[in-house]
């Protein structure tokens, strides 16, 4: 259900509770029942409501099973001190979504100093960053670490030296760090957060349901739903070329989102539902 929240004031209860009541019948409703696929969604929770939220207003049923759990290992003070550093000419470098959800949602563009250039790692990262609120400068025309360093000028022969500030999880591969770092720049690795899997044994009943669809959002999802070793419940889809590829390496053909926003997911599985149903 879609519950609404309203303000009334007033001195006599009695009217105040008519009010109430005439906003009720007038405005306030449940949503209506799903008449399209059901999907089931892996992402963690603060993406999979935005998800969800999506697909509900398609008309389509939702079912939440968050796989992963991001957890913050920074401290405020450490992070205040890294942004703090930043100054006009240096980079920010996103390497995907996640990270830009951990640093963004902690730090308002505003605070960031003028002038500041930003990179991400493919479409999906970019949409995200900009998403938070703030603009990306140069994007990968491949994704993975190793496509972004074959194509990121400041990891080319003969760069100018320069600042870069990488937020990043806990166990992020150093591939980009040390690309950089063989050029002469100057690398901060900012580990703000990690990945950890939900408790199976909560999640094996929700994820032991009839659906048309299962969306992973990252290979550390496909990860997590390999360990509870059930059938998949539907068709899978990936966010993103490196979901695709974990999917892949255990023998599924994924539909793949190129993008990350919601609308973009809602009209990837409509295109996918066979006519007629």
């Amino acid at each position: 259900a879609c519950l609404q929240r309203g303000e009334f004031t007033g001195s006599d209860p009695v009217a105040l509770g008519e009010e109430a009541w005439q906003a009720l019948g007038t405005g306030w409703h449940a949503d209506p029942p799903p008449t399209g696929p059901r999907v089931i969604l892996t992402a963690s929770e603060p993406v999979a409501l935005r998800q969800a939220a999506s697909f509900r207003k398609a008309g389509m049923g939702v079912v939440l099973a968050p796989l992963i759990r991001i957890q913050a290992v920074m401290g405020d003070q450490e992070l205040e001190a890294a942004v703090a550093a930043l100054v006009t000419g240096d980079w920010l470098v996103f390497t995907s979504g996640a990270a830009a959800r951990s640093f963004l949602e902690r730090v308002a563009a505003s605070a960031l100093p003028p002038g500041l250039r930003t990179a991400a790692i493919g479409t999906a990262t970019a949409h995200e960053v900009q998403r938070l609120g703030l603009a990306v400068e140069w994007i990968s025309p491949g994704n993975g670490s190793a496509a972004f360093v074959e194509a990121f000028p400041p990891c080319q022969e003969g760069a100018p030296a320069a600042r870069f500030l990488l937020p990043c999880a806990e166990d992020a591969l150093d591939v980009i760090p040390q690309a950089l770092q063989a050029r002469g720049h100057s690398v901060t690795r900012l580990a703000l957060y990690r990945s950890t899997p939900t408790d199976p044994e909560a999640l094996r009943g929700t994820l032991d349901v009839d659906a048309d669809f299962i969306l992973f959002s990252s290979p550390s999802g496909v990860s997590a739903f390999c360990a509870l070793d059930l059938e998949l419940p539907g068709r899978p889809i990936a966010l993103g070329p490196a979901t695709a590829q974990a999917l892949v390496a255990i023998g599924l053909d994924p539909l793949v989102a190129d993008l990350p926003d919601p609308a973009s997911l809602v009209k990837l599985v409509r295109a996918a539902v066979p006519t007629g149903e």
